[in-house]
């Protein structure tokens, strides 16, 4: 019996209220856990597919086959970190009704995956850029999502994950000094025509 993608997007459509259209005809198929990449120019709908994945957007048409569920990590961490101590923000994203213990032991493994073991009690305004994005991608693990969606910039920033895909966003005006994609991982296919701009 063949195992289904973790991930399958079949036709989306997308368009801004203004009419202007984001994604149109697109599919991509994750096969199976790894880092992937989606490399795309600047409006090409890039971060609007990771958004309909991670479901904080309907498309108007096509529909997003998912195993479980997914997170997403804000390519600026500023815009996802919340709350002021290192800890406090990842027990937003925890399960309600959690024991303390657990709590506490999933945030510390959390932050102990992103290189940031031993600062639950920091204060995150005391973390340097690259802390805060380890931190944000801290931020998707405690809910224990089955994909991980990043904007980061950085894809060698998210730490390698053998048990779920994580999509990495980046633009294409990085990909011709690629010879090989980041960090070891292979690429993911999509098919998407041209996007306009998001007004």
């Amino acid at each position: 019996m063949s195992v289904p993608p973790p991930l399958r997007c079949q036709g989306l459509h997308f368009h801004w209220p203004s009419g202007a259209t984001a994604l149109r005809h697109c599919s991509l198929e994750i096969p199976r856990p790894g880092l992937w990449m989606l490399v795309g120019s600047n409006g090409s709908g890039k971060s609007t597919l990771l958004r309909l994945i991670a479901g904080l957007l309907e498309p108007q048409a096509g529909r997003v086959n998912l195993q479980g569920r997914a997170a997403l990590v804000f390519q600026n961490p500023d815009h996802q970190l919340l709350l002021p101590g290192c800890s406090s923000d990842l027990q937003l994203s925890l399960p309600e009704g959690l024991p303390a213990d657990q709590r506490r032991e999933r945030v510390a493994a959390a932050l102990a995956q992103v290189g940031l073991a031993g600062l639950e009690r920091r204060p995150i305004h005391t973390l340097s850029g690259g802390q805060k994005q380890r931190l944000a991608i801290a931020g998707a693990w405690p809910a224990a999502p089955t994909c991980c969606c990043s904007m980061s910039p950085r894809p060698c920033s998210i730490p390698p994950a053998s048990r779920r895909p994580w999509i990495w966003c980046g633009s294409s005006a990085i990909a011709p000094s690629i010879r090989s994609p980041p960090c070891g991982s292979p690429t993911a296919s999509a098919s998407c025509s041209a996007a306009t701009p998001r007004p």
